[in-house]
């Protein structure tokens, strides 16, 4: 039931992460004409939805002895809701509803963000296991094109993000029947920002405002320079993006039967970290964007969901370990803050080739130094 559960809200957030974002973009391109000012407002709306997570995720971890499937139920509440307001009055647009709508969802994703902890699981899985997990990998890779599809034929954007809605609330019902679960959440609210800035986690946060910087542009400038890159055509976009998913997780297979008697050295690591980000750099056509998503894609486990680096980012997977789950989460967000004020600024004083130009590059190093930071601190603690 958590796989099915996991299935759905994976699908729902493949039409949300791959489109939401880009309308936005679009909405307020409309209203100025400046590819400029309508990035930067979109990249200060992404920043509000990290300021949300960053001051709920103490909050939600100290109601995790509650039981951790009502939290998750109430975060999947949440972007559910935020979702079908979506659906439902974007259909308006007089000017001040449609922002608020925006508003709105942007705040209630920051609260799902922080809410949803989904319990630990592991162990190996059979041959069949494996069959059904490629299986609803498919079913999530397909969710962009579907959503790109139904807009060749007629749908409107918030129509496809309130389908998003209603699959993301359908994912309760399998969610009720898993057997619930307690954590305890050791720390305070106030004393979770001191233990952050403690010179003892200071990788720890080195590696999550690096990892969060890749995050907001992979999550929130990249969607955008393909729907630019495709001449704003909402159904090559999410064609594209399925593509580029189908094709990774092909690579995946082949790169771990290729590499598997030999672990990368460091500095080989830390190219293929980085190396994908100057790709993206001069990626100017459909086939381009595929070839550069594969490889940036194609490194990672198999074991790895597939959507978990493309349409949304959480420490550990989504899972609780143990309380350094909730700093983990507090450092990626800060980082997407940051990396969103300072792409938003760039626009505004320079242009918006100028600011994905110096995102992507910061991406890209910053993806270096956390592959750093892993190999010397140990990947265990990441």
């Amino acid at each position: 039931m958590l796989q099915l559960h996991r299935t759905l809200l994976r699908a729902a957030l493949g039409l949300a992460g791959a489109f939401f974002w880009i309308g936005v973009y679009r909405y307020f391109y409309q209203l100025s004409t400046d590819t400029a000012e309508a990035f930067a407002r979109t990249a200060f709306l992404y920043a509000l939805s990290q300021v949300v997570t960053i001051l709920a995720v103490p909050w939600a971890a100290q109601h995790l002895s509650s039981g951790l499937r009502r939290i998750m139920a109430r975060a999947v509440f949440a972007v559910s809701l935020g979702l079908l307001s979506l659906g439902v009055l974007g259909q308006f647009d007089n000017g001040i509803l449609l922002p608020l709508v925006f508003i709105a969802y942007t705040l209630l994703f920051g609260l799902y963000a922080a809410m949803y902890r989904t319990p630990h699981t592991g162990g190996l899985l059979t041959k069949a296991g494996r069959v059904w997990r490629g299986l609803r990998e498919l079913c999530v890779i397909a969710a962009p094109a579907l959503g790109g599809y139904l807009m060749s034929r007629g749908l409107t954007l918030p129509e496809v993000l309130g389908i998003g809605g209603a699959i993301a609330a359908l994912s309760l019902a399998p969610l009720s029947r898993v057997a619930e679960s307690y954590e305890r959440y050791a720390h305070g609210y106030r004393e979770t920002f001191g233990r952050l800035l403690d010179r003892e986690h200071r990788a720890l946060l080195l590696h999550g405002v690096c990892a969060g910087i890749e995050g907001t542009a992979l999550l929130l400038a990249w969607p955008i320079v393909i729907f630019l890159i495709t001449d704003r055509s909402f159904s090559l976009t999410g064609a594209l993006l399925s593509v580029s998913l189908v094709t990774a997780a092909i690579v995946r297979v082949l790169w771990r039967r290729l590499v598997s008697w030999r672990a990368p050295s460091p500095p080989v690591s830390m190219a293929l970290a980085g190396s994908p980000w100057i790709l993206r750099l001069v990626a100017a056509a459909p086939i381009d964007i595929v070839v550069v998503d594969a490889y940036a894609h194609g490194g990672a486990s198999p074991s790895e969901g597939i959507d978990r680096a493309a349409f949304e980012q959480h420490a550990d997977g989504a899972a609780y370990f143990d309380e350094y789950t909730v700093l983990k989460e507090e450092a990626l967000a800060l980082g997407r803050l940051l990396a969103a004020l300072g792409v938003a600024a760039f626009a505004l004083d320079a242009s918006l080739s100028f600011a994905l130009v110096a995102l992507f590059v910061a991406a890209g190093l910053a993806s270096m130094f956390a592959v750093s930071v892993s190999l010397r601190v140990g990947r265990a603690m990441f």
